[in-house]
């Protein structure tokens, strides 16, 4: 289930039916197998899923005041299965077979950059099947995007990089040494070519602290080889961008009006969300309804079939925020859940780094590189909740050996 899900949607053909993506077929079987789960009586008596129940309750509250109900499951649906996803996780993953889960994260990895190395390279024939096999709406949204030189919009594997130097360490194969060095510097490439700016910081960051925290290289060792690494790939950035114009490394430096305005537009986003949480304080305006209260007259002004209107749609879904999404569609109680479970997790996560665990560290590191993307591109999407829980299983799971 993992597997598919971490995969962009594809179809069945010759069915190509859009209901039976490889998203709903694994959606449906999170729900069979959690049916069995409850049936076997296992007890869901924990701390930590009292947080979760405070958070699910928030968000079901929503549902009060949302215009769009469809727009409300849609969002309300993938928060649903990421928490069942995480109960299984939980009952399923076993810590002496923990090596396993972090190779299928690796793995996931891989079959991701074949996906956008094939899009973005339009490999004859090969581009052509995986138009035909993606699921049709999420192939327009990538086309939308790809209208302003945007690409692998929903590209999280830049978060799992400080999980692949730990596995290049740890192996003592040359062969897989080499494949995982290849490995991230494919991710690297695709994070600069997807010309986003925070998909690059993110893979930045993630190699930067992963090659200084998981070395066993002295301090000064450690210092100079990851700022030589950088350095390196920031030089070779440089070179490409004056060659090619339209590149992320322009976009930081804003020579273009458009690139300021993505900054400056956070935050007209951010105080409208202020405003919409206040107008409904406790329960929020809906799940996924921000667009729907952004401004209607705004939306109806070009046409539905405009390219340019579909692109303000994507964008104006959510203020680009976590903690003030929460706070417009959530309300109070809604960001005091996501707050407290959040606290719970930093308590956690603490207590499971001092343990001086290299594994563990690697875990905690993708995890949090993964969170920082809802600081400024908060992602609701199945793949991306999936994950998340995922990677919570995995470090939870390390603390003293036992699950959470």
């Amino acid at each position: 289930m993992f597997i598919i899900i971490r995969l962009p949607p594809l179809v069945i053909l010759p069915l190509a039916n859009g209901l039976l993506n490889t998203h709903n077929i694994a959606l449906g079987l999170i729900a069979t197998v959690f049916i069995f789960f409850l049936y076997k009586g296992q007890k869901l008596t924990n701390r930590f899923y009292f947080l979760i129940l405070l958070f699910f309750i928030t968000q079901s509250l929503s549902i009060i005041k949302s215009i769009d109900v469809m727009a409300f499951i849609n969002v309300y649906k993938n928060i649903v299965f990421g928490i069942l996803f995480l109960i299984i996780g939980n009952s399923l993953i076993q810590k002496k077979k923990l090596r396993y889960w972090i190779a299928l994260l690796v793995l996931s990895a891989i079959l991701n950059c074949v996906y956008y190395l094939i899009y973005y390279l339009k490999l004859p024939y090969l581009y052509e099947v995986i138009e035909q096999i993606t699921y049709q709406k999420y192939w327009e949204f990538a086309q939308i995007h790809a209208l302003r030189q945007r690409y692998f919009t929903e590209m999280v594997d830049v978060s799992l990089i400080s999980i692949i130097i730990y596995a290049l360490i740890a192996t003592n194969k040359k062969s897989h040494k080499v494949s995982l060095t290849i490995l991230v510097l494919v991710i690297l490439i695709l994070a600069f070519l997807s010309n986003y700016r925070n998909i690059l910081l993110v893979g930045l960051s993630s190699l930067g602290l992963g090659i200084f925290i998981l070395s066993n290289s002295s301090l000064l060792k450690r210092t100079l080889f990851t700022g030589l690494v950088i350095l390196g790939f920031i030089f070779s950035s440089l070179f490409i961008s004056s060659i090619y114009e339209n590149s992320v490394l322009n976009r930081f430096l804003l020579t273009e009006k458009y690139d300021i305005e993505t900054i400056t537009s956070r935050l007209i986003f951010w105080q409208k969300a202020f405003e919409m949480g206040k107008s409904s304080l406790f329960t929020g305006i809906g799940l996924n309804n921000y667009y729907d209260y952004y401004n209607p007259k705004q939306i109806l002004d070009d046409s539905m079939f405009r390219p340019r209107n579909n692109l303000l749609e994507v964008t104006a879904m959510h203020p680009h925020n976590i903690f003030f999404g929460i706070f417009a569609e959530t309300g109070l109680l809604g960001l005091s859940a996501i707050i407290g479970l959040l606290s719970y997790f930093v308590i956690i996560d603490i207590n499971i780094w001092l343990m001086k665990s290299m594994e563990s560290k690697a875990l905690i590191l993708a995890l949090w590189s993964l969170f920082l993307f809802s600081l400024v591109v908060p992602k609701y999407t199945i793949q991306y909740f999936v994950l998340f829980w995922y990677l919570r299983c995995l470090v939870l799971i390390r603390q003293n050996g036992k699950k959470f």
